[in-house]
C-alpha cells in the first residue's frame, strides 16, 4: 500500500470516528431532551450521557441551539418523508386526512423522543424565549402538510386556511401523545381516541369543503 493510500485510509477512519462521535452526541441529546426538556438540559448533561468530554461537543456543534435545530430538522424531514409515503396516490380528501393522521401516529409511536422534540418545538413558536432557527423546520413541516392537502383539493384554498388545517393536525397529534406519555395502557388510549381521530377528519373535511366557493364545483 502506497503512502497516499495509507494516508487516505487513516483519514477515512478518522472521519468515521468523528461521525460516530457526532451521532452519539445527537442520540444522547435526544434522549436527555426527552427526559428533562430543552431548557433544563445542559451541554454537560449531553456529554455525560454520550460519555465524552465537553470540549468534544464544541468540535461538532457551536452551541445547544444549533444541536436542537439539527435534531428537529432531521426529525421533521423524516416525518415528511413518512407522510409522503402514506399519502402517495391519495386523491380523496377524507382518505388523505385520515392517512395523514395515521402516519403521524405511527411515526411518533415508534419514536417517542422525536415527538417530544416536536411538541417542544411547536411550543417554542408561541413563547417569547426561543432557540435560534427552531421555527424553520416546524414551519416547513406545517407547509408540507398544507401542500399535501392542497394537492387533493381542486380549488386552491388560501394559504392561511391551509396553514390552519395543518396546525389542527399538529395540535391533535400533540394532544394525543401528551396523553400517551402519561398513560399506562397505550393500546387502550388509542382505542379511546379513535372516535376523536374520526371526528377530526370529519371536521377538517367539512371546514375545507365549506371554504370552497359554491360556484367552484366539487373539490
Amino acid at each position: 500500500m502506497g503512502v497516499a493510500s495509507m494516508t487516505a485510509h487513516k483519514k477515512s477512519r478518522t472521519e468515521l470516528r468523528s461521525e460516530a462521535t457526532r451521532q452519539s452526541l445527537m442520540t444522547a441529546a435526544k434522549e436527555v431532551f426527552a427526559e428533562r426538556g430543552l431548557d433544563i438540559t445542559t451541554i454537560d448533561d449531553i456529554t455525560a450521557r454520550a460519555n465524552v468530554g465537553k470540549g468534544t461537543f464544541y468540535l461538532h456543534f457551536a452551541n445547544k441551539s444549533e444541536l436542537i435545530h439539527l435534531l428537529i430538522t432531521g426529525s421533521m424531514s423524516e416525518l415528511c418523508a413518512a407522510l409522503d409515503k402514506a399519502c402517495k396516490n391519495q386523491n380523496d380528501l377524507d382518505s388523505l386526512l385520515d392517512s395523514l393522521i395515521r402516519a403521524h401516529l405511527k411515526f411518533f409511536s415508534e419514536r417517542r423522543s422525536d415527538f417530544i422534540l416536536f411538541f417542544q418545538g411547536r411550543s417554542d413558536l408561541t413563547i417569547k424565549h426561543s432557540y435560534e432557527g427552531i421555527d424553520e423546520p416546524i414551519l416547513s413541516y406545517l407547509e408540507h402538510v398544507a401542500e399535501l392537502i392542497d394537492n387533493v383539493v381542486k380549488y386552491h384554498l388560501p394559504q392561511s386556511s391551509l396553514t390552519r388545517i395543518a396546525c389542527a393536525v399538529a395540535g391533535f397529534l400533540s394532544g394525543y401523545f401528551s396523553f400517551a406519555v402519561i398513560s399506562n395502557d397505550e393500546a387502550n388510549l388509542e382505542e379511546m381516541l379513535n372516535p376523536v381521530r374520526k371526528a377530526l377528519v370529519a371536521s377538517l373535511s367539512r371546514f375545507i369543503k365549506e371554504a370552497v366557493p359554491a360556484d367552484a364545483g366539487s373539490i
